[in-house]
């Protein structure tokens, strides 16, 4: 029986966003990432919160840019890459972002991945 529960770790809010996400929802894809960065609801995994920002942050969901954007100036789960970090940055600041803004700036300020 303790076998079983390990195996049923993740929880029904978290199953629902999956089912969510799997249809092409990209606040629950950005949520669903949330999820697997932190080890809320499921366990802790970047390969899969990295998969699930990048489905919503291609459909301009805001808050998977920046943090894609963080995954790839801190080098979480990717390869350092300040240029995609830039990229990322740049779609959630055109959208409003002031963190996206921001952390552009500092890329700028110090001339990571950008003159």
């Amino acid at each position: 029986m303790s076998n079983e529960k390990m195996e049923t770790k993740k929880s029904d809010k978290f199953l629902s966003t999956l089912e969510a996400a799997q249809k092409g929802d990209a606040d629950a894809q950005f949520n669903l990432g949330v999820m697997y960065e932190n080890g809320e609801e499921t366990e802790q995994n970047y390969a899969e919160a990295y998969k699930y920002y990048r489905l919503a942050a291609e459909q301009g969901n805001i808050g998977a840019q920046v943090n894609l954007g963080l995954f790839y100036s801190e080098g979480y789960e990717v390869e350092q890459n300040y240029e995609k970090a830039a990229e990322y940055y740049a779609a959630a600041a055109a959208q409003g972002d002031a963190i996206a803004q921001y952390n552009l700036g500092l890329l700028y300020e110090n001339g990571d991945g950008v003159e």
